[in-house]
């Protein structure tokens, strides 16, 4: 006979991670408590502490696994002659259940194939291809299944990363989340936000949406939340129309830098790796070609359409001496920034 889903491991690690993320020292016999009021164990049922321990035993060792040591404390606490050990979270509102239960069987795996295949019959040949090389080599990759044909460079230690399927859901079923959020400068930040887009920009990941204090393009980067966002209800819509107009307009994900309209921004390329490395990754969509590069005879030269941000000046330092941002009237201030960070970059080094 099949088991009910208050029988299964899963339900009760849902159970123990809900308790264990509310970050309160709790004992074993307050979390039974907790599982008899949840029908998932009788006081009685002695029989239960092995599969308690060994739960505490796995979620400990898949933490560490998943570069989280010392995320679940185990403390031993002696009162009088009485000794227990509590348990929590370190960080209140952490879930280890995205990693958890992040596996996948060899069947679950041969049904995932199978569906993929049966997609082959709905959708022209292009999608298909590009939906098989999307799923499949990230699955075969993920949960080493089969040979490991594209390795795909992803951190997986990323803080906040397990956040993503929540804000996911919460776009499609319209709910409002309520964010904790810190920013590296350490202040504190706190407000409904109604979360209109999911972006990864240099293997970090960051949430788009409304917020009161913040607009309609307000950023949250996931590594910056405090603890789990709860949902608190439907939202209305308020994503402009245009929305994706926005992030087409600029080099990642941060705020101008003072610019109010696009900028024309010319730059000039000295050397043939570099012409080759911005050649074949843009630095923006808009990107076009003035002058081809000649080794010996001419710099290569290209345009970009943009609002100039932190995440561009970045991406033109990184080209180092081999790249010249030209001065003209559209680019003057965004040239005039570069070079003051190249110097405070130089005077680092100088004054020591």
């Amino acid at each position: 006979m099949p088991k009910s889903r208050k029988q299964s491991k899963e339900y009760r690690w849902e159970v123990l991670d809900g308790l264990l993320s509310q970050g309160v020292p709790l004992t074993q016999n307050q979390i039974f408590d907790e599982y008899e009021q949840k029908e998932l164990v009788a006081k009685e049922n002695v029989g239960f502490l092995p599969s308690f321990q060994k739960d505490i035993a796995l979620f400990k060792d898949t933490l560490e696994k998943s570069g989280k040591p010392g995320m679940l404390v185990v403390n031993r606490v002696k009162d009088g002659d009485n000794r227990y050990r509590t348990y929590y979270y370190k960080e209140k509102g952490f879930t280890i259940l995205p990693i958890l239960t992040g596996g996948m069987s060899d069947s679950e795996y041969r049904h995932l194939v199978s569906a993929i295949n049966k997609l082959k019959e709905t959708v022209s040949d292009e999608t298909f291809e590009e939906v098989l090389f999307a799923i499949r080599s990230r699955v075969e990759s993920d949960y080493q299944k089969g040979p490991i044909y594209v390795d795909y460079e992803d951190n997986r230690r990323l803080k906040g990363r397990e956040y993503r399927p929540l804000f996911y859901r919460a776009m499609l079923e319209k709910q409002v989340l309520h964010i904790h959020y810190k920013t590296f400068r350490g202040e504190e930040l706190e407000y409904d936000f109604h979360p209109y887009l999911l972006k990864q920009y240099n293997e970090r990941w960051f949430a788009f949406g409304w917020s009161e204090p913040y607009g309609p393009y307000t950023s949250v980067p996931l590594d910056r939340l405090e603890m789990r966002p709860e949902m608190t209800g439907n939202f209305t819509e308020e994503r402009p129309e245009d929305y994706m107009e926005y992030f087409k307009m600029r080099v990642g994900v941060s705020n101008n830098l003072g610019a109010e309209r696009e900028h024309t921004i010319i730059l000039s390329i000295h050397n043939i790796e570099a012409w080759g490395r911005i050649i074949t990754k843009p630095l923006h969509s808009s990107q076009k070609t003035l002058t081809i590069f000649e080794e010996g005879k001419q710099d290569g030269i290209v345009c970009i359409k943009v609002y100039p941000n932190k995440e561009l000046l970045s991406r033109i330092l990184s080209l180092g001496e081999d790249i010249l941002v030209e001065d003209s009237e559209a680019s003057h201030v965004f040239r005039e920034k570069l070079i003051e960070m190249v110097k405070k970059i130089s005077g680092q080094y100088t004054q020591r």
